[in-house]
């Protein structure tokens, strides 16, 4: 009998909420990058020294007449101006300047390096082909920046789009902002857009599709709950046939023969006569006490004996022996199994979706859409600063232009609108 059953343990799902959780977390940091929340807090960041590192100088165009062609769309003639200027100018810039009530228009561009000032004459000669209508001459005594006793400077950053894609009606003009500034007798606005090259843009490209490929797996998950229960009988009867038989033969012969003769021979001579004699007596005491030969002694003996000694022996023994050995084991064995089984189960899938993720995939796809149609134009990094002499005048200027710039596309990035107060860091910044 067995029995198994599948299921998500409690300590699972506990992993599995705790990956969702850093996961989430995780995509909360990449908003903040994806949708540049930091531009917000550039007034608390702090300012580096001004380092010209590639020693070029600008050449500025004061603008000093302005007629709009009927029927031409003015943003495609200085998309135009734009993509000529992409290859050559590291900064193009645009300054407006108003004192005492009067407004004065500066265009400069500056190249990546040396004193050739290439970006210079195709801003110059660019003009008179893409805008006809507009008139400039060369500025070279230097932008003027009115001075105040105290000076506030605000910026903004932000995508700045088209309202709508109609070309007979185009209202975000920089005219706007300078119609709103009735008010404000004297203030310098800085308008700047840094070159971006092609390789920093196929960079950019890839981050955000590293970024959308990071998370995606967070956008929608899915959870399978399974439960399955199996169960089963076995049987088995076994019946089994054995037989075994043994024979042995033994056939065993020995025969010995032995033969010995043994001889012996001996022949001796033994007898004894003994004489004694003796010449006097007084030679014999002599002889007695001084030594000497006292008399003659004589002796003679024989003996002769002869042996014989044969011996013969045979043996011989023979032997067969015969066995024989016969086992037989009857076994019957039958096997029957009986197999039962039973299944019981049941699955459920769950998905959850994250709409936040969601939201910052389809900007990073935006993103990406924009940056490759904005690659054969020219892409440039922009940003626009605002100089007065009070800080309520610097932020209500640098609301208006964010109001002028606003359009469909806008959404996929933060505005932000910084201003600064303290008068260090504002001669940083000026400089």
């Amino acid at each position: 009998m067995m029995s198994t059953k599948n299921h998500i343990s409690v300590e699972g799902q506990q992993a599995l909420d705790i990956d969702q959780q850093a996961r989430l977390q995780l995509a909360d940091l990449f908003g903040d990058i994806i949708s540049r929340n930091y531009l917000r807090n550039l007034s608390e960041c702090q300012i580096l020294d001004y380092e010209d590192v590639n020693n070029s100088q600008v050449r500025w165009l004061n603008i000093t007449k302005i007629v709009i062609e009927k029927d031409t769309f003015f943003p495609d003639s200085m998309s135009m101006l734009y993509m000529a200027l992409h290859h050559a100018a590291k900064t193009v810039s645009l300054v407006i300047n108003k004192q005492n009530n009067k407004i004065e228009l500066f265009l400069g561009a500056r190249d990546f390096s040396g004193s050739d000032n290439v970006s210079g004459d195709i801003l110059e000669n660019g003009l008179k082909g893409f805008l006809p209508g507009v008139k400039a001459e060369i500025h070279k005594k230097g932008v003027p920046i009115n001075k105040y006793k105290e000076t506030y400077v605000s910026c903004v950053s932000g995508l700045a789009s088209l309202r709508d894609d109609k070309k007979d009606i185009f209202v975000q003009g920089i005219e706007k902002l300078i119609n709103s500034t009735s008010a404000f007798p004297e203030f310098t606005a800085f308008f700047l857009a840094d070159n971006v090259s092609h390789l920093e843009a196929q960079c950019m490209i890839a981050s955000f599709n590293d970024l959308h490929n990071h998370l995606s797996p967070l956008a929608e998950t899915q959870l399978t709950i399974s439960e399955s229960e199996t169960k089963g009988t076995s049987h088995s009867i076994t019946e089994s046939f054995s037989k075994s038989i043994s024979r042995s033969t033994s056939h065993t012969v020995t025969n010995t023969e032995s033969f010995s003769e043994s001889h012996t021979h001996t022949t001796g001579k033994n007898g004894s006569n003994t004489v004694n004699k003796s010449t006097n007596i007084l030679r014999s005491l002599w002889s007695g006490i001084c030594g000497g030969e006292s008399g003659t002694s004589e002796s003679e003996g024989w003996n002769e004996s002869d042996a014989f000694q044969e011996g013969h022996s045979t043996s011989r023994a023979k032997g067969d022996t015969t066995g024989e050995t016969e086992q037989e084991q009857n076994s019957t064995g039958t096997q029957d199994t009986t197999n039962q089984s039973a299944t019981e189960g049941s699955t459920r899938q769950v998905t959850f979706k994250n709409n936040q993720v969601k939201v910052f995939l389809e900007i990073i796809d935006n993103e990406v859409e924009r940056l490759r149609n904005g690659i054969p134009f020219g892409l440039w990094s922009t940003a626009s600063y605002f100089i007065a002499s009070d800080s309520s005048t610097a932020e209500t200027l640098a609301s208006i232009y964010r109001g002028c710039i606003v359009g469909e596309e806008s959404s996929h990035e933060s505005y932000g609108v910084n201003v600064w107060t303290d008068e260090s860091q504002n001669n940083h910044l000026i400089k």
